[in-house]
């Protein structure tokens, strides 16, 4: 008996979640949104460094950096037919990327070097393909990525171009990339959704001078890949 009361409380569960999944189904696509993000990002840099009054070339370097990072997204989406939907999305992120290096030179030298990223943001096209019979859209998107690091480089100890021991010198790039990327986006909600997406990109060139060592650090390639899970609210 109490196996039958359970199966039949199992089954209606069941057809209110299936009757519920195809009401959300039905819902269009169509309209502003706006949502929250977290992500994560790993990312890998080839430089090259030069003499910013000879342009003399002083060594190439590759480093490797990741971490995590936190914002908040709008755009909007329209429906092309019952199935494809097309759209556009802002993002913007505060970042927690880090990376601390120590370099060893002549004459007891020791330089750190510390790049923290300040933010990122991305502007995406969106193209979605919507299941059939689903709350559930297949998006794919691709734009711009744009992100502002601060560099530092503080002398510990002897000497190391303009630096002596105890002075830092800083510099700031702007980076712009390709970025784009599959995702998955669910509705639980008549208004509400979730969301992951891969992300991947390449940049060209970027630049960071140091006025006090004379110094320019020419990125040539930036390759980057961002896994990143949001909720949305759609109006």
């Amino acid at each position: 008996m109490r196996i039958t009361i359970a199966a039949a409380a199992a089954a209606v569960v069941l057809m209110s979640a299936c009757v519920h999944a195809e009401d959300l189904s039905a819902m269009s696509w169509t309209g502003p949104f706006v949502g929250l993000d977290l992500g994560y990002e790993w990312s890998h840099r080839k430089s090259t460094s030069y003499n910013s009054g000879t342009n003399a070339s002083l060594g190439q370097n590759e480093s490797t950096t990741d971490g995590s990072y936190g914002g908040f997204h709008v755009g909007y989406d329209y429906m092309l037919s019952p199935r494809f939907v097309t759209g556009a999305e802002f993002e913007f992120n505060r970042s927690g990327r880090s990376r601390k290096t120590l370099v060893f030179g002549g004459t007891n030298s020791v330089t750190e070097g510390t790049s923290d990223s300040e933010w990122l943001g991305m502007l995406r096209g969106r193209l979605g393909y919507v299941v059939p019979d689903a709350p559930v859209m297949l998006v794919g998107s691709f734009g711009l990525y744009y992100s502002r690091t601060k560099s530092a480089q503080n002398q510990l100890s002897g000497t190391n171009g303009g630096l002596t021991a105890g002075m830092t010198d800083q510099a700031y790039s702007n980076t712009v990339n390709l970025i784009g990327g599959p995702g998955i986006e669910i509705r639980l909600l008549p208004n509400w959704t979730v969301r992951t997406e891969m992300l991947f990109s390449q940049a060209g060139t970027s630049y960071q001078t140091y006025d006090k060592r004379h110094l320019r650090d020419q990125s040539n390639r930036i390759n980057a890949r961002y896994v990143q899970i949001g909720t949305t609210y759609r109006f």
